[in-house]
């Protein structure tokens, strides 16, 4: 079973973070690293409403070949 991740929880991570780029007097940076933090947060979301790829899952189930 995939990891439940909820919108709401990131939305209010993203919100956090950009109350966070407000405060840093580097803005390029914090914009960039903001950028990289919702590209993430997006494709686990992506990856938890389509499904996880196989080789992303922690436990497999063992091929028993077809005889």
């Amino acid at each position: 079973m995939p990891h439940t991740l909820y919108t709401m929880d990131l939305m209010q991570l993203l919100l956090r973070a950009s109350l966070w780029v407000r405060r840093r007097p580097s803005r390029e940076f914090a914009y960039a690293a903001l950028a990289v933090v919702g590209l993430v947060l997006f494709v686990l979301l992506v990856a938890n409403t389509v499904g996880w790829p196989e080789n992303w899952q922690v436990t497999k189930t063992p091929r028993v070949p077809i005889r």
